[in-house]
């Protein structure tokens, strides 16, 4: 499919243990976002609206991440950075994926991540350093993801830990507190 579209410098796939990486990169010939901007090219909102109906069919969770190279982005009038940068990239590659056909409740996070992880650290202003990441999770990575945010699963340490509760011995004394509450009277009274 990247070939077909002249798209085999910009996009990079990589399996890792955590899940599939879609690298998608600016080169020398294509600018995936104008300069300080948010908004698309042309070229690269194709090929997200192109990759949309692969993500539709895949059911895994996935997290979108922003980049940008080393150059600080400065505003004329505001306190803008290359964190609101990267985040607002991020979502606009969301929207248009989403607006290509992809489930909206694919996305489990969108990121921004500045300069913070440069591809290229030994040209930190470098063209491949402002891209989108695309990572398709495994099962047990989405798991992870989600425990960090609070989410609780229903895990085999969970009901371990649940198991070992009920199966603490009941003390006489928290037997009689109990009774004294007046709440327990179908209790047995011979403990």
């Amino acid at each position: 499919m990247m070939r077909q579209i002249n798209a085999e410098g910009n996009v990079d796939v990589t399996v890792t243990p955590q899940g599939l990486r879609i690298v998608l990169q600016d080169d020398y010939k294509q600018n995936m976002f104008r300069r300080g901007g948010s908004a698309l090219t042309p070229f690269f909102e194709d090929l997200l609206l192109a990759l949309a109906p692969v993500f539709q069919r895949v059911e895994n969770p996935m997290i979108i991440s922003g980049h940008t190279d080393a150059t600080q982005y400065r505003q004329a009038f505001g306190s803008s950075s290359n964190w609101e940068l990267s985040s607002s990239r991020a979502n606009s590659a969301r929207q248009t994926l989403v607006a290509g056909g992809m489930p909206e409740q694919r996305v489990l996070q969108v990121t921004g991540m500045s300069d913070r992880a440069l591809l290229n650290k030994q040209e930190p202003k470098s063209s491949e350093n402002r891209r989108i990441e695309l990572f398709i999770l495994t099962t047990p990575a989405a798991e992870v993801i989600s425990t960090l945010f609070g989410e609780q699963p229903n895990n085999e340490l969970d009901k371990a830990r649940e198991k070992a509760q009920f199966n603490q011995p009941v003390f006489r004394t928290d037997t009689i507190r109990f009774e004294s509450e007046g709440t327990s009277s179908a209790l047995p009274q011979a403990l």
